[in-house]
């Protein structure tokens, strides 16, 4: 059980990762339309994660 929890954990993050790739941007969403709540939601998390990470 626990390893399945794992392998859905792993996916996801490699689906957010790819989701921030640098051809991304990140103020739109996935229609292409600018979506600036959220962008503002999206890069309060990318701040913590970078606090957290270094």
């Amino acid at each position: 059980m626990r390893n399945r929890e794992k392998q859905r954990e792993n996916r996801r993050r490699k689906h957010y990762e790819q989701s921030l790739a640098s051809d991304h941007k990140p103020w739109q969403n996935a229609s292409g339309y600018s979506d600036p709540t959220a962008y503002a939601a999206l890069r309060n998390v990318m701040r913590e994660e970078k606090k957290k990470n270094g």
